[in-house]
């Protein structure tokens, strides 16, 4: 939500950039949802 990029992350969290990627990815499946934003969008709702 701070609007790192991934590499940012993947550097922070001693990963890949591609690691972050895959992370994001399996969130997204579970969560049913395609894009950041509605990542975003669905954590604010939950507050």
């Amino acid at each position: 939500m701070k609007g790192y990029s991934n590499a940012a992350i993947a550097a922070q969290l001693n990963i890949t950039t591609g690691g972050v990627k895959n992370h994001k990815l399996r969130l997204y499946e579970r969560l049913d949802i395609t894009t950041e934003r509605e990542l975003i969008s669905a954590v604010l709702s939950h507050l």
